[in-house]
């Protein structure tokens, strides 16, 4: 496996590198070549990369690093050897690997390829990212500084964060790169350029905005996440992330996972933000097991990487209507998996980035005491406990919240649940459990679809047209608010233009759709289900509530649309393309959130 005392070329799973890295112990390491004495929680010794008579080099077993504070040089286990031996990364792993009796196999022709690609990435991330950093130090970042500043950014955590400022330039990062002798290719493939217009050039992707190093879980950069700060600009987004890559997947990897783990092992659980300046301001304030996935919610590749650490999950989300969605998600994902999050309300107004401004850390830890249950958060959401629903009303709440009942995936999870919705609708839990069971076994689809997401739309649909048919005069609000386009199934398109033809014809019933209908089963199945008897409670509210979420379904497929095309786009550098894109994307989040708040308004049910 060795030759001439160098490793074949290695391309190592990161799962594979993290497991190695929780295996060893770096006191144990560094101690063979460094005579370390313990030093309140950490150990000192001389460093061995310069020569010095007083001790400043630190060895932190809890946080798993290194660092000199004579010749500033650190970093985690893997660092040390590569520095100390002059070996590469792959050397290094093999090397501890061995140590602890895990097996890294070696592999060579296009793995090697694949690595070598792979490392320019790495190498192009690195320069960048201290690029950035000076940029923010110097005379350019001046604005960058009086920002962070205004948000309270301390000095040490622009150096722990490793946090730069991307200049107001078209190609300074892409001149930099290439005098470091990378191709324009290979800088774009980083995430960093984007291709012009006509194809013969490339420009920063990155223009006048902070910028947020992302690393993974060994503390290489593998992305970056930048906020513009000319807030006056409306034709540009807020903040951008590099683009995915053969590095950078967005809902795989989590913001401060670098710097937090240690802190989350030791913790046994994790505080869970929405954005980069609330993580850093939660580490400044000594919760250093802060985390903040790469968008607003929590992904299921996101969740399975911190329950490798803890099951204790406290979800700080901002207290406005996209932080409350988020939470829902966040929860119901989790749910999933089995884990029920604790949820913490912060004061209205406030997120975690600017609590600290006005609060203390102390003031967060009384927080806590406060905190309720995920479970607790979804009932709260849609039901008040101080109000008295009729029966009507329970119905449609019931039908909501089965399908956070149906997602979860233990059983005592679902007990917990049934009984705290018993509780608050002062209804046996009994009851409860046996609507939630009625509910999903209902779920069932006029076609075979190929995904969970289309059978959940096929049946939003179906649900709707049998609300009409059963009372014909709520046409008149679907009509003028719905067309075809709204239906994706092959017998919901045909039922809807049914009733769509009959509209104007005066008295016509569910008796009329089927002379109509050509297809036997599909006649037979429809009869039955006009038969359910939760189609006469508040078929008005229902129906409401059911055209609200096909208009939510469609807006989501025109945004995700969008998102495609600006990518196109910004490759074919369409600044007029680009600009009415996003007024576009805009206007249609705007329709989104006035939809997801009209469904979460819990008055309208009244």
């Amino acid at each position: 496996m060795v030759q001439s005392g160098r490793v074949k070329a290695l391309y190592i799973p990161e799962d594979k590198i993290h497991e190695i890295k929780n295996r060893v112990n770096i006191v144990d390491v560094i101690g063979e070549f460094v005579q370390l004495k313990p030093s309140g929680k950490n150990y000192k010794g001389l460093c061995p990369f310069h020569s010095e008579k007083t001790p400043s080099f630190i060895v932190s077993p809890a946080r798993g690093i290194f660092h000199c504070f004579g010749c500033g040089v650190g970093g985690n286990v893997f660092n040390f050897l590569m520095k100390l031996k002059g070996i590469g990364f792959p050397e290094a792993v093999k090397l501890l690997a061995d140590r602890v009796g895990i097996s890294v196999h070696t592999e060579t022709g296009m793995s090697e390829k694949r690595r070598h690609e792979a490392d320019a990435l790495y190498k192009i991330l690195q320069e960048t990212a201290v690029l950035y950093q000076k940029n923010l130090l110097s005379s350019t970042g001046a604005y960058a500084r009086k920002y962070l500043k205004e948000r309270s950014v301390t000095a040490q955590m622009v150096q722990d964060f490793h946090i730069g400022y991307a200049s107001d330039s078209w190609d300074s990062v892409l001149v930099a790169m290439q005098g470091h002798g990378f191709t324009s290719e290979q800088i774009e493939e980083a995430g960093l350029v984007v291709r012009n217009k006509r194809g013969t050039g490339f420009y920063d992707r990155f223009r006048n905005r902070i910028m947020f190093p992302i690393q993974d879980s060994i503390g290489r950069f593998i992305g970056f996440g930048g906020r513009i700060l000319n807030t006056e600009r409306q034709d540009v987004p807020k903040y951008i992330n590099t683009n995915e890559n053969r590095l950078f997947h967005k809902g795989a990897h989590l913001y401060g996972f670098f710097q937090a783990e240690n802190s989350i092992r030791k913790e046994g659980c994790v505080f869970i933000t929405e954005g980069y300046i609330d993580v850093i301001r939660m580490h400044e304030q000594g919760f250093t097991n802060t985390l903040a996935p790469l968008g607003t919610a929590l992904t299921d590749q996101q969740i399975s990487l911190i329950l490798r650490f803890t099951s204790t999950v406290y979800l700080v989300f901002d207290p406005d209507l996209a932080g409350m969605n988020a939470v829902l998600k966040s929860s119901s994902l989790l749910h999933s998996r089995g884990i029920d999050p604790i949820i913490i309300h912060l004061p209205s107004g406030f997120d975690p980035g600017d609590f600290f401004d006005t609060y203390s850390a102390a003031d967060f830890k009384l927080l806590l005491e406060d905190r309720i249950s995920g479970l607790d958060y979804i009932v709260n959401s849609f039901i008040d406990s101080k109000k008295r629903y009729t029966a009507n009303e329970k119905i449609v709440i019931l039908q909501t919240l089965s399908e956070y009942y149906t997602r979860m995936a233990d059983e005592i999870l679902k007990e917990d649940f049934s009984h705290k919705v018993a509780a608050a609708l002062k209804t046996d839990a009994d009851l409860i459990k046996r609507k939630f069971s009625q509910f999903t076994r209902k779920k069932v689809i006029d076609t075979q679809p190929s995904t969970h997401q289309r059978i959940s739309t096929i049946d939003t649909e179906l649900h709707l047209l049998l609300l009409i048919i059963n009372n014909p005069e709520l046409f008149q609000i679907a009509g003028t608010r719905l067309d075809e386009s709204y239906f994706n199934g092959k017998w919901t398109k045909k039922l809807w233009n049914a009733i769509n033809g009959m509209c104007d014809v005066k008295g016509w019933n569910a008796a009329s759709v089927f002379t109509v209908i050509q297809n036997d089963t599909f006649k037979d199945y429809l009869s039955g289900r006009l038969l359910e008897e939760s189609l006469n409670y508040n078929p008005k509210e229902q129906l409401i509530d059911y055209v609200a979420k096909l208009k939510e379904i469609k807006l989501k497929k025109h945004l995700a649309d969008i998102n495609q095309r600006l990518k196109t786009a910004e490759l074919e550098n369409d600044e007029k393309c680009i600009t009415g894109l996003i007024a576009e994307k805009n206007t249609f989040r705007n329709e989104l959130d006035k939809l997801r708040s009209l469904r979460l308004n819990k008055d309208r049910l009244q």
